[in-house]
């Protein structure tokens, strides 16, 4: 048997049995783990509020054999959000965040970069900064780190940087099937389901969220860049095939 301890996120949980959980949480060194917490339906005095989604514990787990369902031993909360969630837009954030990290944290591997990102973004939003700024930002790196997000620095055609053309030529547009930045110019005439405009604030904005940590990103959550919500709500669906349950509530809470 062998014994691991590790600080995560925990995403998910789900009743077996009755009285058991399974629990799924995100690790940095171990990716995503699914684990069997006994009893824990019966008495909340093991786990207390450890289990709820995106609570920041300590796990001790312990493995019998590669390939199956690990055991939970205990958790001890390192970070608990319930104080920033009783803010209805940030409850529901963190359900995307959680849905999104689901989705996207690799089963029992290792993805340290996307482990601090969680962290990083769920600090800032518990501090203050502003949902839609988070979300946008959260999925901007997603996107970035699972290599999904084309250059947006340099158009693909000609090199030049769209940021630079005159506004008069028009938008700049992404091919998410090509994984392609065209500048106006070059992408004269392009239209299509698998297009997505983004006006030159919001390739900046985009530029500067990709330098800065997510509290230096509040700008993220003003008008006029809602290119970047169609840029990745269609490049996240184009890898899971199907939109985001949790994004409707975020859309209905404005955020």
């Amino acid at each position: 048997m062998v014994r691991r301890s590790e600080e995560g996120f925990i995403l998910s949980t789900r009743p077996i049995g009755e009285a058991d959980l399974i629990v799924t949480f995100l690790t940095a060194e171990e990716g995503k783990v699914h684990a069997v917490a006994k009893s824990a339906r019966r008495s909340r005095r093991r786990f207390g509020a450890a289990l709820e989604p995106l609570t920041r514990v300590r796990a001790h787990w312990s493995e019998t054999r590669e390939g199956s369902l690990a055991r939970l031993e205990s958790c001890d909360i390192v970070t608990s959000y319930v104080r920033a969630q009783r803010s209805l837009p940030v409850f529901y954030f963190f359900a995307y965040a959680a849905e999104l990290a689901a989705e996207f944290g690799r089963e029992r591997e290792a993805d340290p970069r996307f482990f601090r990102l969680l962290g990083a973004v769920l600090d800032a939003c518990a501090a203050g900064l502003p949902v839609r700024a988070g979300r946008r930002y959260l999925d901007l790196w997603t996107l970035r780190l699972q290599g999904l997000l084309p250059d947006l620095a340099a158009c693909a055609k000609c090199g030049l940087d769209p940021r630079r053309s005159g506004a008069a030529q028009g938008d700049p547009l992404v091919d998410i099937a090509e994984g392609a930045l065209l500048c106006p110019a070059c992408a004269e005439g392009a239209a299509g389901p698998d297009r997505v405009r983004l006006p030159v604030v919001a390739l900046a904005a985009a530029a500067h969220a990709l330098r800065k940590p997510p509290g230096e990103c509040a700008a993220l959550a003003e008008p006029g860049l809602d290119g970047l919500d169609g840029l990745a709500r269609r490049s996240l669906m184009r890898f899971t095939e199907r939109p985001m349950k949790t994004l409707r509530f975020l859309t209905e809470a404005g955020a």
